[in-house]
């Protein structure tokens, strides 16, 4: 039987990303394969064609962010919004912004592409896949709800293969925001496998996960929220098995890690670039700020708490990105800044912040128009201290950009904490450059399947990391 009952601070916050210009998506719907969201309406996307003939069999597939619900009754509470129901979805809208956007000015290398952008509603960054709802409530008067987002990316596919032909595409880029960039990484090989399974050999595949890699790190108390909430959700969704990560891990207690991305990175074959501020907005607030823990409120604690241990904070979470093995193959790399943003690189912004002079977006093309260079090459990191000011470029960001409300008592009382971001003093940050490689996959050329290669050791290995420039002076602008 299912626990009922848990409530978890409630990790749902509201879209916050900016819509681009450009011409409207239709809305597409399904719901064959089982795939629906989590109150049972028809699970869907948004599509807009290729915008020139170039560019026909060219695919930029989008997963949008929103969290996690925490719990049978906190996930019953999102079933009735947008991020749990498409019953609100309207016929047309814009595309997200920043890497999505379709404004050529702002998102130069994918503009023209078709563009699919990946409604959220399954509440678990598309990986449950529960065959039966789960019942919340009273007896005979229970609501339903069903975690099927591993269905909906898989219906996706099969949809975009009919009726759009995704089948004959030359060039897939995969990318997500948030919730949606931990989709990303997390589903990076199983679009790539579906692909193949429809008969389709991209020349080339690659992933960016923008503001998804969030770290397993406790709060400050030293509680492992965070941790916690993944793991009671891997359990209440039945989170796939089709990722390899899964495959290796099935049966193991150390399974739900496989929807942690610092673990499960270890399993990811595709190309893939990161884009995270070390002092990503959502992070630093809503983990090791957070309110409350399986209903203890330490509201009144957590600023000055919280405030001596940021900096240690800000550096582990640095250094969880840019040692991760992943990271440093070749045909990989990463944009890790330490601007207090959250998911800058769906904003409009994507192309001021940077790094040595160069911004997300030039790093972003450099590495999409590369093959298999060394994740040296593309690989940009803060100084080491990340409470230096190492740059300017974060004031060109509004501070605390795409923050969400830190609400984590239950998304059913959504005005707990407004005030939980009270004397944050946490002004601009900024960056510098570096790092290193390791091994495979370059994916230029596709043509057969991704080689499995597991790794059992979840330990970050200390991958020597290179810095440019770890001069606090360095005040460059893109």
């Amino acid at each position: 039987a299912m626990k009922r009952g848990f409530i978890l601070s409630s990790f749902y916050f509201a879209s916050f990303v900016e819509l681009s210009q450009g011409g409207s998506l239709q809305v597409v719907k399904f719901s064959d394969r089982g795939a629906v969201c989590l109150d049972g309406s028809d699970a869907g996307f948004y599509f807009g064609a290729a915008t020139s003939n170039e560019h026909k069999d060219d695919w930029q597939i989008h997963f949008k962010g929103g969290g996690w619900c925490a719990g049978p009754e906190d996930c019953l509470a999102r079933s009735r919004g947008r991020l749990g129901s498409s019953n609100s979805w309207g016929g047309t809208t814009l595309a997200s912004n920043g890497i999505a956007s379709r404004d050529c000015v702002i998102n130069p290398d994918f503009c023209k592409f078709n563009y699919v952008e990946v409604e959220y509603c399954d509440g678990d960054s598309f990986l449950g896949d529960r065959a039966e709802p789960v019942l919340v409530g009273p007896p005979g008067k229970e609501d339903r709800l069903y975690f099927r987002g591993a269905r909906i990316v898989e219906s996706m596919v099969d949809k975009l293969v009919a009726k759009y032909g995704l089948q004959r595409a030359k060039n897939v880029l995969i990318t997500g925001c948030s919730a949606g960039g931990l989709a990303a990484i997390l589903n990076a090989d199983v679009i790539y496998d579906l692909l193949r399974q429809h008969g389709a050999t991209p020349q080339r595949y690659k992933v960016v996960s923008c503001s998804g890699f969030f770290p397993l790190l406790p709060n400050f108390l030293g509680q492992t929220v965070y941790g916690d909430l993944i793991k009671d959700l891997f359990e209440l969704s039945n989170a796939t098995t089709r990722t390899r990560c899964f495959q290796d891990l099935a049966g193991s207690d150390i399974a739900w890690h496989c929807n942690v991305a610092q673990y499960a990175l270890s399993y990811i074959q595709a190309p893939i670039f990161l884009v995270n501020s070390a002092k990503d907005s959502w992070v630093s607030r809503c983990t090791f700020r957070a309110l409350q823990h399986r209903g203890q409120d330490i509201q009144a604690a957590c600023s000055a708490k919280a405030r001596p241990g940021l900096t240690e904070h800000y550096n582990q979470f640095r250094k969880l990105i840019l040692t991760n093995p992943t990271v440093n193959r070749p045909g990989n790399g990463a944009f890790v800044h330490t601007c207090d943003t959250h998911c800058e690189g769906a904003q409009p912004f994507f192309n001021k912040i940077s790094l040595n002079r160069v911004t997300i977006q030039q790093a972003i093309s450099r590495w999409w128009n590369s093959i298999n260079e060394i994740a040296a090459a593309h690989t940009y990191a803060p100084c080491s201290d990340a409470q230096k000011d190492c740059e300017a470029t974060c004031s060109r960001a509004p501070k605390h950009a795409a923050r969400p409300p830190i609400d984590i008592a239950s998304s059913t009382s959504n005005n707990a904490a407004a005030a939980a971001d009270d004397d944050d003093d946490d002004d601009k940050w900024s960056e510098s450059n570096s790092n290193n490689n390791n091994n495979n996959h370059s994916n230029h050329n596709t043509n057969t399947n991704p080689t499995t290669t597991t790794n059992k050791n979840h330990n970050s290995n200390n991958n020597s990391i290179r810095s440019s420039n770890n001069n606090n002076n360095n005040s460059s602008t893109s």
